[in-house]
């Protein structure tokens, strides 16, 4: 049961993120009214609040923030998003840190702007543990 609300808390998240092209989302706005319509209860939205963070850092200082509840999540689901260019045809990417992001040849190309979103598995601290990944186009 855990698990399957979980799901929909990430299909729900996920959806309201890569649905708009906002640099910010409202989680328990939009986590509050789809729970609700969908009669789950308020016990589960209460959980929700607590375990759901989603973060998009634009800034230096937000960054660095955002690396020390990556690495304290302890059993949170930290969702991110980053923005970043596609630099070459082997689709080498930046953010706008300089840090490396691998995007599929296929869909992007050279100087296509990406909007990335990652789950971070809540069941490690380990900053590389992302369970899932969904990359948009951004323009």
């Amino acid at each position: 049961m855990k698990k399957r609300i979980v799901n929909m808390i990430l299909s729900v998240v996920l959806a309201a993120i890569m649905g708009c092209n906002a640099s910010e989302a409202s989680t328990s706005k939009v986590l509050s009214n789809d729970l609700m319509n969908d009669n789950v209860g308020i016990g589960v939205m209460q959980m929700v609040k607590n375990s759901v963070q989603v973060q998009h850092s634009k800034t230096k200082e937000e960054f660095d923030r955002l690396t020390s509840v990556i690495e304290n999540r302890n059993g949170r689901i930290i969702i991110e998003m980053v923005d970043a260019t596609v630099l070459d045809g082997d689709g080498n990417g930046s953010d706008s840190f300089g840090f490396y992001v691998k995007y599929d040849t296929g869909q992007f190309s050279k100087g296509d702007k990406i909007r990335s979103v990652f789950v971070y598995n809540p069941d490690t601290n380990y900053f590389d543990d992302i369970v899932y990944r969904r990359d948009q186009l951004i323009e």
